[in-house]
């Protein structure tokens, strides 16, 4: 009996200690808390050297563990030990991190952030200082909802060393991102799922390196901007030079970084006009202006044709319009001109949504580096980002300035539609499987990106988006402020 009790007590002591360090239960159930996939993985990054080498910032040997010195010679299975006993003291420091956020992740996530700590240090564990950090905190009730693009563009950030941007250390943050993202373990840069866009110098941008999913398309590019200069397009600095406005051609695929070599890091350098250029829809000036409201809206619209001198009764947008104008949703863009045709932008949209909603609550800290007090989007954006309606472009941008197109228009507004189902009550249908109309009629359907096909058979479903005379929806195609009126009027009507 008294063996028992001395074992009921062992029992109890030890769940105790437990609950004080639950780190201590996974090293007890598992003397490994990192899997071997982490192990291998750590290999093929860092490869082997039995003699040390200076690696910035101390002698290095073995699979990327310190050494003693220059002559600290070691064998490859003195080096498999080191590096098991490395990864051990950085899960230490993971797992108090995971404990100290009341965080709950999987082996891969796990190992992802040992990786990371392997290879930098703890230094990325403040989210005050580490944006991927904020983005998992951020996250941490459901990490099923993070945004893969964004997290990669947030880690690859953590690329340079010595002054420089080592392409070795580029792939190794966006095969950490897709460990993290995807749980694989990457060891051949072919099977990334990301590539990284390295720019020549920050141009006012947050950053200089972003992460887009490789061959696949994507909104848009970062919008730079210098001193009196208009932003020509970016070029490519690997021989292929083609100005394609803020977009990138590589193997004739638009706004899609990709190419017939397996290269995932592409480097770019901007060019620049001292004029707008011609007939290029893209190009921008640095300081964008802030649209001019109009007068207040005619409460009989439709009697005044020359509410907006360049909107005519015959045009097939006129009732839009006129709509938009009476409801206060959209504003001209200087006064009497409406631009029908001039291309919607991200802050365009986003403020109409927020004169839809009856403006939200105003501003209270700087979520985006490209939106700044005093934009005249400012509140909108931050409004639509707490409410779950726009997310950045990567790189902690919101791209203010870039055009929409009408796949990208049709998912935020249907995250609109989804957010405020009461300020449309019975009249349309919120689900995005409202029809069985396919896209698969439109002669393009495969163009329509994955992450906007929801949207996309929603918008389509409900009349809100309707397809050209060709048979084609096109949904890259950058919309006008015409469209996105049209767009507005069918929603309510």
């Amino acid at each position: 009996m008294e063996r028992f009790k001395r074992t009921g007590i062992f029992i109890l002591a030890f769940l105790l200690l437990v609950s004080l360090c639950p780190a201590m239960l996974i090293n007890a159930v598992n003397t490994q808390p990192y899997s071997e996939s982490l192990v291998e993985f750590i290999k093929y990054v860092e490869g082997f050297s039995a003699t040390p080498y200076w690696d910035y910032s101390q002698y290095t040997h073995g699979y990327g563990t310190r050494a003693d010195g220059a002559d600290d010679v070691i064998s490859k299975s003195e080096a498999d030990k080191e590096l098991r006993d490395d990864l051990n003291d950085r899960y230490a420091c993971v797992a108090d991190y995971i404990q100290e956020n009341n965080l709950t992740l999987n082996q891969s996530q796990i190992d992802a952030l040992i990786s990371i700590t392997f290879n930098l240090g703890t230094g990325w564990m403040s989210p005050d200082d580490c944006m991927f950090s904020n983005y998992i905190l951020k996250n941490k009730g459901n990490l099923s909802t993070m945004d893969p693009e964004v997290f990669a563009s947030y880690l690859v950030r953590w690329s340079h060393a010595g002054g420089d941007t080592p392409p070795g250390l580029v792939l190794r943050r966006l095969e950490e991102a897709q460990m993290f993202c995807y749980g694989e373990y990457v060891t051949d840069p072919s099977d990334l799922k990301f590539a990284a866009l390295k720019v020549n110098s920050k141009y006012n941008l947050p950053s200089d390196i972003f992460a887009y999913y490789y061959n696949q398309t994507f909104e848009s590019l970062p919008l730079p901007s210098t001193s009196s200069k208009y932003f020509a397009g970016w070029i490519l600095t690997s021989g292929k030079k083609e100005r394609v406005g803020s977009k990138i051609t590589v193997a004739d695929t638009p706004q899609t970084l990709a190419e017939n070599s397996d290269r995932r890091v592409f480097y770019v350098t901007a060019s620049w006009s001292n004029s707008a250029i011609s007939g290029d829809p893209n190009a921008a000036p640095q300081t964008p202006s802030e649209p001019e409201p109009d007068p207040e809206p005619d409460p009989n619209p439709a009697d005044n044709e020359t509410a907006y001198s360049d909107v005519k009764s015959s045009d097939w947008y006129y009732s839009y319009i006129q709509f938009v104008t009476q409801k206060g949703f959209m504003t001209g863009t200087a006064q009497g001109v409406f631009s029908p045709n001039v291309k919607m932008t991200r802050a365009m949209l986003v403020k109409a949504l927020y004169n839809v909603a009856g403006n939200g609550t105003k501003a209270t800290k700087q979520i985006f580096n490209d939106v700044k007090p005093g934009d005249w989007y400012y509140d909108a954006v931050d409004w639509a980002y707490n409410a779950g309606i726009v997310m950045g472009v990567g790189g902690n941008c919101f791209s203010p300035n870039t055009q929409l197109t009408r796949e990208a228009a049709s998912t935020i507004i249907f995250r609109f539609v989804q957010t405020y189902p009461e300020l449309f009550g019975t009249k349309i249908d919120l689900t995005s499987n409202s029809s069985d109309i396919s896209l698969s009629k439109f002669g393009d359907s495969q163009n329509v990106s994955s992450w906007a096909v929801t949207a996309m058979t929603w918008a389509v479903g409900n009349g809100i988006i309707n397809g050209y005379e060709d048979g084609n929806i096109y949904p890259s195609k950058a919309a006008t402020r015409a469209e996105i009126a049209a767009i507005f009027y069918r929603v309510y009507n």
